[in-house]
C-alpha cells in the first residue's frame, strides 16, 4: 500500500513539472508588444515557435494568433487559409476527447484541447468574412476572382448565422454571449455590397435583429447600459415582462448605446439607397488577459482515502502536518483563471477632411462589439462550475498526498522510528507532493491573445475627391489614412488597428 501512495506521490510531481506553462504566457506577452510596435513579422515566428504553448493541444490557439498577425500584414490570402485551417480544427474538437477530459482530472485544464470559447469561435467567421472581401477589393484580380470571394464571404455570412442560432438555442435563458452584434452590422454592410433585391431584405432584417440584441442581451454589457448589474440580476425574468418593460426598467442607455441605437436604426432606413461611402472598420487595444487568482477552499474529509481506518489520528496528523490548530478548518489553495472587467463608454468620431483640411463628412464611430466586456462574462459564467471542477480535482489530489504521507508516518512507527523524526519524514514526503501539486494547477491562461478588445464601425457619405481621414477621441485626432474616393467608388473601405 505504501509503495502504491509513493507512485501516486510521484505522478502528481511528474504532473506538476508538466503543467508549468510560464514559457507561452510570457511569449504571448512578447508578442503583444511586437504587434503593438508593428513588428508583425517577429510577432509571427513567436506565435508558431516552440516558445508559445508547444503541443498538439494548444494548435488551435496558435493559428488564431498566427491567422490574426498574418491579416495585420496584410497578407489576406494566407490568414484567410489559416483561418480556414483553425476552423476546421475548432468544429472537429467539439467532439470531445475522453482521454483528454481524463487526463485534465489528474494534471490540469492546459494539458486539455485549447477549444476556444464560443466568441472566439465566432470571430473566426468574421475574419473569413473580413478576408474574403478585403481580397475581392484587390485591383489587380480579375472580376470572376473577385466575384467569386465576395460569394465566399456571403456563404461564411449564411453559415456564421446559423452557428449563432445554433448557441442561441443552446443557451436560451441565460445572459451570456450567444449572438453576435458584429455578425448583424458587419454583415449587413456585406450584403449592402451585392446590393440585390434578397441581399437588400437580408440586410434590413439583420439591423432590426441587432437592434433586439442590443436590448435583449447586449445590455448586459456596461458599455452600453448604465443598468447593466440589475439587467444581469434580473435576466430570467424577461420573457414575461416583454421587451418594452425591459427597455423601459432595466436599460438605462449610456452614450455609447444611444450612438449604436441609431446608427441601427438610421442603417435600416439606408439600405438600397446609393449614397457614395466611406466605411471604417477600427479595432481598438487587446482583448483583456486572462490572469491567475489564488483561491482557497477547505479539504473534506466526510470519507476516509483508502488505506485509513482511524479518522482521529489521521486528522491530528492532518492538523499537524498543516501547521493549523484544532479550530481550524484544513484549506487549500488552487489557481483560478481571471479576466479584469474593462470596459469603455468613449466616444469617438471619424472624421473626413478635403485637401483644405475642412471638415466634410463626420460620423460615430460605434462600437459594435466590446470584445474585452464579453470576455469577461463568459468566464464570469463559467467560473462556477470550473471552481467546483478543479476544487475536487485539487482536494482530491491533496487528500492522497495526506493519505499516503500519513501511512509512511505510521510504517515508521511501527518499525520502531521515533515519534519526531518519523513526522518529519511524513511532513517532507508531503511538502514534495503540495510543491507537485501547486505547480500542476496552474490556472490555464490560454486565449486569443491578439484579439482587439474593442470593435468599432463607421459610415460616411461623401462626393468624389481626394480626403484625408481622421478618428477624434477625447486626447485630440489621429490620422487614419488619405483616400481617393472616384465617381466609380461607391464603396471605400478603411481598417486600422489602433493601441
Amino acid at each position: 500500500m505504501v509503495k502504491n501512495k509513493f507512485h501516486i506521490l510521484l505522478v502528481f510531481f511528474l504532473a506538476g513539472l508538466l503543467g508549468c506553462a510560464t514559457p507561452g504566457k510570457k511569449a504571448a506577452n512578447k508578442i503583444r508588444n511586437l504587434v503593438k510596435q508593428g513588428d508583425y513579422q517577429g510577432a509571427l515566428l513567436m506565435a508558431q515557435g516552440k516558445n508559445y504553448y508547444p503541443g498538439e493541444e494548444s494548435k488551435l490557439l496558435k493559428l488564431l494568433d498566427s491567422a490574426t498577425i498574418l491579416h495585420l500584414k496584410g497578407d489576406y490570402q494566407g490568414s484567410l487559409k489559416t483561418f480556414d485551417e483553425a476552423k476546421k480544427l475548432s468544429d472537429s474538437l467539439f467532439t470531445v476527447s475522453i482521454s483528454k477530459k481524463i487526463k485534465t482530472f489528474f494534471a490540469n485544464d492546459s494539458s486539455d484541447n485549447y477549444y476556444g470559447e464560443i466568441y472566439e469561435r465566432s470571430f473566426i467567421r468574421f475574419y473569413q468574412v473580413l478576408n474574403h472581401y478585403l481580397l475581392s477589393l484587390d485591383s489587380t484580380k480579375d472580376e470572376k476572382v473577385r466575384r467569386s470571394h465576395l460569394m465566399s464571404a456571403r456563404a461564411v455570412l449564411l453559415e456564421w448565422d446559423s452557428m449563432l442560432d445554433g448557441y442561441k438555442n443552446d443557451l436560451k435563458g441565460q445572459v451570456t454571449y450567444k449572438e453576435d452584434m458584429t455578425a448583424k452590422t458587419f454583415g449587413a454592410y456585406i450584403h449592402e455590397v451585392f446590393d440585390t433585391s434578397g441581399d437588400r431584405t437580408i440586410a434590413k432584417s439583420l439591423y432590426r435583429e441587432g437592434n433586439d440584441l442590443l436590448i435583449k442581451n447586449y445590455s448586459a454589457y456596461p458599455s452600453y447600459n448604465y443598468s447593466y448589474e440589475k439587467f444581469k440580476k434580473d435576466f430570467e425574468k424577461f420573457p414575461k415582462l416583454g421587451m418594452k418593460k425591459v427597455e423601459k426598467d432595466y436599460i438605462s442607455k449610456s452614450g455609447v448605446g444611444t450612438e449604436l441605437f441609431s446608427f441601427l436604426k438610421e442603417r435600416q432606413k439606408k439600405v438600397g439607397k446609393a449614397d457614395r461611402e466611406i466605411v471604417v472598420l477600427l479595432n481598438e487595444g487587446f482583448i483583456e488577459k486572462k490572469k491567475a487568482k489564488k483561491v482557497k477552499i477547505p479539504i473534506g474529509l466526510n470519507t476516509l482515502p483508502p488505506g485509513i481506518t482511524n479518522k482521529r489520528d489521521f486528522v491530528r496528523f492532518l492538523r499537524k502536518t498543516l501547521s493549523i490548530s484544532a479550530a481550524t478548518v484544513p484549506t487549500i489553495s488552487f489557481e483560478l483563471p481571471t479576466i479584469r472587467n474593462s470596459y469603455t463608454r468613449m466616444s469617438k468620431e471619424i472624421l473626413v477632411k478635403d485637401e483644405k483640411g475642412k471638415i466634410v463628412a463626420k460620423s460615430k464611430a460605434v462600437i459594435v462589439n466590446p470584445l474585452s466586456e464579453i470576455a469577461f462574462n463568459t468566464l464570469d459564467q463559467q467560473m462556477g462550475a470550473v471552481k467546483t471542477k478543479i476544487g475536487t480535482r485539487v482536494a482530491a489530489k491533496h487528500v492522497a498526498a495526506l493519505a499516503a504521507a500519513f501511512i509512511t508516518y505510521r510504517s515508521s512507527v511501527k518499525r520502531g522510528q521515533r515519534e519526531f523524526l518519523a513526522s518529519a519524514i511524513a511532513g517532507a514526503s508531503y511538502a514534495i507532493a503540495n510543491k507537485g501539486i501547486e505547480a500542476s494547477e496552474q490556472a490555464d491562461l490560454r486565449h486569443w491573445t491578439t484579439l482587439p478588445g474593442v470593435i468599432r464601425l463607421s459610415r460616411l457619405s461623401v462626393k468624389p475627391g481626394k480626403y484625408k481621414v481622421y478618428v477624434k477621441g477625447p486626447t485630440g485626432e489621429k490620422f487614419i489614412s488619405d483616400v481617393n474616393v472616384t465617381a466609380k467608388d461607391r464603396t471605400t473601405f478603411l481598417k486600422k488597428r489602433l493601441f
